[in-house]
């Protein structure tokens, strides 16, 4: 993870944690070049805790005819990713579903909310209070810094889990029920918190380890 830039704020003065700037872009597109050479490099690592920068001792060089598969909510910025347009293929991933119930509609943005509370708190030491605080600036983030550069990606990916609610359920319910009485009107926590209490819970047992879901809730085997 190369975020270097940790004292970028937003207009509030508070830490913009969903800005571009943040990431060490020139370190970031040397390791892109080095890699298409065929030179082997060292992935950075960020300690979210510590919010700092550090190496990860995780050593990577591209094999003649690999692919070089890059992940972030900054992926399709070409300000971050150079001019790849001739050698890269885009890939919009969100949740796109809209979950159903009576004639209530969970938007997909909620659902998203929930992955990263579980995210925030099993990853990044980071209360759900202060999860729920951030939801201006997320949502302020996503139309600033995603949103413009949507358009080009080449495909579009739905990553909804027909069972992942259910699965959340059991770590998030008393959670999200703690959060409704310090969100602001506008974040559309009440409306999550009734469709967790909607739904069945599902025990992380019956969960594979190569799925989606286990990026949140642990037990994933792409992650050590």
């Amino acid at each position: 993870d190369g975020t270097r830039n940790t004292d970028i704020v937003d207009q509030f003065g508070r830490p913009d944690y969903e800005s571009p700037l943040r990431l060490d872009i020139d370190l970031l597109n040397t390791q892109l070049e080095q890699l298409a050479r065929g030179e082997e490099v060292e992935l950075p690592r960020f300690d979210f805790a510590a919010q700092k920068q550090c190496k990860s001792g995780k050593m990577l060089r591209r094999k003649p005819h690999e692919l070089i598969i890059m992940e972030g909510i900054h992926a399709l910025n070409p300000e971050v990713t150079g001019d790849s347009q001739n050698i890269a293929n885009r890939i919009y991933l969100s949740v796109r579903t809209r979950v159903t119930m009576d004639d209530e509609k969970l938007h997909p943005s909620l659902v998203r909310f929930a992955r990263r509370l579980l995210r925030d708190s099993r990853s990044r030491g980071r209360a759900p209070e202060e999860s729920c605080e951030m939801l201006s600036s997320i949502s302020r983030g996503e139309n600033l810094y995603i949103m413009p550069y949507k358009h080009l990606a080449d495909y579009e990916l739905d990553t909804f889990m027909g069972y992942e609610l259910s699965v959340y359920r059991p770590y998030l319910l008393e959670t999200v029920r703690s959060l409704v009485s310090i969100a602001p009107p506008e974040s559309g926590i009440p409306a999550l918190l009734r469709f967790l209490e909607a739904v069945c819970p599902l025990t992380a047992d019956w969960i594979p380890d190569r799925s989606l879901v286990r990026e949140f809730i642990g037990g994933s085997v792409f992650t050590n």
